[in-house]
């Protein structure tokens, strides 16, 4: 039984590293715990498609010993926002996270600021919607003149794409 766990585990973090980005680390923290460390954020966003890519990778089942097994995924996520959060509350902010995430079940991710986590929600349901928003034919050409205000004529002409979306305009 314990190898198998020790598979597992090695199988869990090679489809982790895979996920993560160059620069970014990923660590075994403790009994079936890891811990990623993302330092070149730019915005939540980034970490939402990490978070996102990490949770996707590990949803299909692992094969040991001619067995299938499928893992369940909880993920708590902190973001150093201030120089002088230490690293020690970073990681209890990131367990209270995971605590969250496995309240609301499996396969998912929770941030500790709940503003970070209602708009890392929102964009990443905008970008899901936006990638069917071609094939639902939710995008219009609009052509916009831009008028020279001295000689009142067309000088150039604007091409917007614009998104229609049926519930969110």
């Amino acid at each position: 039984a314990y190898n198998l766990r020790s598979s597992i585990l090695e199988g869990f973090a090679k489809r982790l590293r895979s996920s993560l980005r160059t620069g970014d680390t990923i660590a075994h923290w403790h009994s079936c715990q890891f811990v990623c460390l993302l330092p070149q954020v730019r915005n939540v966003k980034d970490v939402g498609r990490v978070s996102n890519r990490m949770l996707e990778g590990l949803k299909p089942p692992f094969f040991m010993e001619d067995q299938k097994i499928h893992i369940k995924t909880s993920m708590g996520i902190a973001i150093k926002q201030h120089e002088s959060v230490t690293s020690e509350t970073l990681i209890n902010q990131a367990q209270m996270a995971l605590a969250k995430s496995k309240e609301a079940g499996s396969n998912n991710c929770k941030f500790y600021d709940e503003k970070i986590q209602a708009e890392t929600e929102r964009l990443l349901r905008i970008e899901k919607l936006l990638s069917f928003a071609l094939e639902r034919k939710e995008f219009s050409l609009v052509y916009q003149p831009q008028v020279s205000m001295e000689g009142k004529q067309i000088t150039a002409i604007e091409t917007l794409i614009r998104w229609d979306h049926p519930d969110l305009g």
